[in-house]
C-alpha cells in the first residue's frame, strides 16, 4: 500500500508542467531577443532612410549641376552692333572672396547661343561667328526654359536655385540680379548653400593678391590687384576682370530629412580664350 503511494507521487510530480522560476526565465530571454530584433530592425530601417534621402538628394544635386554646368560652358563673349565687346559672363552678385556671404542672395548673368544661330537674343552677334546685326535681329525667339540670356540665382529665404531668363533689350545686363523673383526652381530639395567661385588661365597672375596661395588657380581678385589690363583694383568683380574668367566652380550644399550634403562641380568657359 504505501510502495503504491509513492509511486503514485513520483509519478504526480514528472508529469507536472513548468516551475514559475522556469516560466519567469523564459519569458525574460525572449524579451531580450525581441528587444534585440527590434533594435536590429529599427536599424536597419533607419539606414534604409538614410541612404534613400542621400540617394535622392545625389540624384537631384547632380540633375540641377547639369543644368548649370551645361549652360555656362555655352557661355560666349558678345559684340553689339555698335561694336561694344560684352563678356560671357556679364555681373554676379555675392561671389567668392573676402566679401562673400553665406547667407547673401547670390547670382552670375551670362549669355550662351541655345539655337547655334550665332545671335543671342536677337539683339547680340558672338563674336566668334558669322551672323550679321540684320540676322540676329529676325531670330528673337525668346524661351522661359531655354533663355540666352540668363541668371542663376540662389535664395537663401526660399532655400532654392533658380533660373531666370534676363531680357537684355530692357535690363543692363552689367547689373547683378538681387531678386530670384520669378525665376523657375531647378530643385524641389532645399538648397542651404550656394557659392560660385571664378578661376581664369591666367596663371601668371596666379596669387597676385596673396589671398590664398594655396587654391592653385588664378581667382578673380588676383585679377583685380594685378591691375590693367586684367582688373582695376576696386576689390568687386566687374568688366575688366569678367573679361578673363573662364572658369566657374560651385559648391552646392542641400539638405532633407536630417541629412545634409556637399556637391562640388567645375565647368570650364569653352568659348571664353583669355589673352592678356
Amino acid at each position: 500500500m504505501t510502495v503504491a503511494v509513492l509511486r503514485r507521487r513520483v509519478s504526480s510530480r514528472s508529469d507536472s508542467g513548468f516551475t514559475l522560476v522556469e516560466m519567469l526565465v523564459v519569458m525574460i530571454m525572449i524579451g531580450i531577443l525581441g528587444s534585440v530584433l527590434l533594435t536590429v530592425l529599427t536599424g536597419a530601417r533607419s539606414s534604409a532612410t538614410a541612404t534613400t534621402a542621400q540617394f535622392d538628394l545625389t540624384a537631384e544635386a547632380r540633375t540641377a549641376l547639369n543644368r548649370i554646368t551645361t549652360d555656362l560652358r555655352e557661355a560666349a563673349p558678345l559684340s553689339t552692333s555698335s561694336g561694344t565687346a560684352v563678356p560671357a559672363i556679364t555681373a554676379v552678385n555675392n561671389p567668392d572672396g573676402a566679401t562673400f556671404d553665406p547667407n547673401g542672395i547670390t547670382s552670375i548673368t551670362f549669355n550662351l547661343d541655345v539655337s547655334g544661330d550665332g545671335c543671342v537674343a536677337g539683339i547680340a552677334s558672338n563674336n566668334i561667328s558669322s551672323a550679321s546685326s540684320a540676322q540676329c535681329a529676325t531670330s528673337n525667339t525668346p524661351d522661359p526654359n531655354q533663355p540666352e540670356s540668363e541668371s542663376i540665382c540662389w535664395d537663401p529665404a526660399t532655400q532654392q536655385v533658380y533660373l531666370l531668363a534676363v531680357d537684355p533689350t530692357v535690363q543692363d545686363e552689367s547689373v547683378p540680379v538681387q531678386n530670384c523673383g520669378g525665376g523657375i526652381p531647378l530643385l524641389a530639395g532645399k538648397v542651404s548653400g550656394f557659392k560660385l567661385s571664378y578661376g581664369s588661365s591666367l596663371y601668371r597672375y596666379q596669387n597676385a593678391s596673396h589671398a590664398d596661395p594655396s587654391s592653385g588657380m588664378t581667382s578673380w581678385y588676383d585679377l583685380d590687384t594685378a591691375g590693367p589690363p586684367v582688373g582695376n583694383g576696386n576689390s568687386v568683380i566687374d568688366l575688366p576682370e569678367l573679361r578673363y574668367i573662364d572658369t566657374v566652380s560651385i559648391q552646392l550644399t542641400m539638405s532633407s530629412g536630417g541629412h545634409t550634403q556637399i556637391f562640388n562641380s567645375a565647368t570650364e568657359l569653352r568659348n571664353v580664350h583669355p589673352d592678356a
